[in-house]
């Protein structure tokens, strides 16, 4: 993984990042991802062609427009069908998801 939401944070623009991403990629053998949240995927759709699959974060209970738990799971599985259709034929690896106990 060449990052985890560094797009979130702003620290790099989806340019540099995809730069990056080939740089690494041009050293290893291993499959090479970056992890943010599903948002920034679609904000910076050129990180997608660099990346061999994505790795997305769906956290509905920290959206900007939050998901009630009884949608959480509804919520879940739209945006990861709505990657498996747009960025198809890479896989879409769900890194991180759930809910907070409190």
């Amino acid at each position: 993984i060449v990052g985890n939401e560094a797009l979130l944070r702003k620290e790099v623009t989806g340019a540099q990042l995809a730069k990056l991403i080939r740089q690494v990629k041009a050293k290893v053998k291993q499959p090479v991802t970056y992890a943010d949240v599903w948002e920034y995927w679609l904000q910076y759709p050129e990180v997608a062609p660099a990346v061999d699959f994505l790795t997305i974060h769906l956290l509905p209970y920290w959206e900007d427009d939050p998901k009630g738990i009884e949608d959480a799971l509804a919520h879940v599985a739209q945006i990861r069908q709505t990657f498996g259709s747009k960025f198809a034929p890479k896989d879409i690896l769900i890194g991180e998801t759930g809910w907070p106990s409190e």
